[in-house]
């Protein structure tokens, strides 16, 4: 009987488990569609600037690690080397940056960001001040190692989704329905 106990406790663990997983994948499903509904609407940033909220990321990241190739820049945001170039030539034509050639290796190129794009930064920052700052307070209510295990978890999360778009591409190549994006 004692058996039976354990094993019908394990099954109820695996339920609230179960229950807790939904829960999760509900509210970070949410997030992710609240931000995908931001992130290609056009916004105007300064002197008649309209840039999405995608490209002002790319932007971001940039100006955060200068001389970047467009491949690096595509691995840090978590998108495909085609999505990088899509939004490279919006972000050139709005002069917002710049491409070198690297002095080191001929073949790739450093895409810089000019002093236009460091201002429509500096605009864009002020913009997520009041939410920045909503989401600092919450959060202040949690312990460092609380965060700790809230980064822990996006990262397992980003990886678990790596690797099923990797096990997804494997599939499609060996049907021959490769998406090439």
């Amino acid at each position: 009987m004692l058996y039976y106990n354990l094993s019908s406790r394990n099954e109820e663990n695996i339920v609230k488990q179960d229950e807790r997983f939904n829960e999760l994948a509900e509210q970070f499903f949410k997030i992710n569609n609240q931000l995908t509904k931001i992130q290609h609407k056009p916004i105007n940033i300064k002197d008649d600037i309209n840039i999405s909220t995608s490209q002002l990321h790319l932007l971001e990241m940039i100006a955060k690690y200068p001389k970047l190739t467009i491949t690096s820049l595509a691995t840090c945001l978590g998108v495909t080397k085609g999505n990088i170039s899509q939004q490279i030539p919006k972000l050139l034509s709005l002069d917002l940056i710049t491409i070198v050639q690297k002095k080191e290796n001929k073949k790739n190129k450093a895409v810089l960001i000019t002093s236009l794009g460091e201002s429509v930064l500096a605009s864009h920052n002020s913009l997520h001040e009041a939410l920045y700052r909503s989401i600092t307070n919450d959060l202040s209510a949690f312990s460092s190692d609380q965060i700790g295990i809230l980064i822990d978890i996006f990262q397992k999360i980003a990886l678990s989704i790596d690797e099923y778009q990797l096990m997804f591409q494997q599939k499609e190549a060996e049907y021959g329905n490769s998406d090439k994006s």
